[in-house]
């Protein structure tokens, strides 16, 4: 019979941990895109000819990419208003 009554709470638990752990993931997301250029520029001025190296810039440009549209969207779900 206990078993019945804690039901309904594990729906509201996962809920809760899904939109917190997509939150982290955006907000960390988001920084890493506005912050991996800063690595662009300071290769190009510590060792420019490694930033030529095509699979570090591709790597680079990749993972800013990334970062860009898992994070697209960061600061606006504190904008809703929360239910």
């Amino acid at each position: 019979m206990s078993g019945n009554t804690l039901t309904p709470f594990w729906p509201d638990v996962r809920a809760g941990l899904t939109k917190r752990l997509t939150s982290v993931i955006r907000g960390t997301a988001f920084w890493i895109a506005t912050f991996l250029p800063l690595s662009y520029i300071s290769l190009a001025v510590l060792d420019p000819i490694r930033l030529l190296d095509p699979r570090l810039f591709g790597t680079l440009v990749s993972v800013n990419i990334l970062a860009l549209v898992l994070g697209h969207g960061y600061g606006d779900e504190e904008s809703e208003p929360s239910n």
